[in-house]
């Protein structure tokens, strides 16, 4: 008999917690949240399913293609989550859900679940996005600075003959 009403207690503590990501998203936002489960014509995977994963090449491509994921997870963010509010392990089982759920399980989701758990996805998203951005920017001008580094001293090894030749001159001079 207890752990019934425990079960059920939990589950009035999801819900509200669903709700109370639900709320704060405006029409708009549900929509584009929506648009995530769509599978675009043509295409094979719905949007939620291409921005689980973004670029992981370290090139200029790459860092293009992470700026570009980024503004589609800006984009689809809501502006007041409420995600904030949520329990950390509350959280960490929508994004969970956002990203081992297929896009047809989470469809079926009661509509304030649904729109917490790619609410949860977008704005954690986001966070991670901005750090991958940034790690690609390290790694390129880390390159750039290893490129900078080996011309110059390429460029000195080439002008050692002539400053010897140069240091000679002046000794016998």
């Amino acid at each position: 008999m207890l752990w019934r009403l425990v079960g059920a207690i939990r589950q009035r503590a999801a819900e509200r917690g669903y709700e109370l990501i639900a709320t704060g998203v405006s029409t708009e936002e549900r929509d584009g949240l929506k648009s995530l489960l769509a599978v675009a014509d043509g295409e094979e995977l719905t949007w939620l399913e291409v921005l689980r994963h973004g670029p992981v090449k370290p090139s200029a491509e790459g860092m293009v293609n992470s700026l570009l994921w980024l503004a589609k997870l800006r984009a689809l963010s809501p502006k007041q989550t409420g995600v904030e509010e949520l329990p950390a392990a509350r959280l960490r089982a929508l994004l969970v859900d956002a990203r081992t759920y297929r896009a047809q399980q989470i469809a079926l989701m009661g509509e304030s679940r649904r729109i917490a758990t790619l609410t949860a996805f977008a704005a954690i998203g986001e966070i991670g996005a901005q750090d991958q951005v940034l790690d690609h920017l390290d790694t390129i001008l880390d390159e750039i600075d290893d490129r900078a580094v080996a011309r110059e001293r390429n460029r000195r090894l080439r002008i050692a003959g002539m400053i010897d030749q140069a240091g000679l001159m002046l000794a016998d001079a």
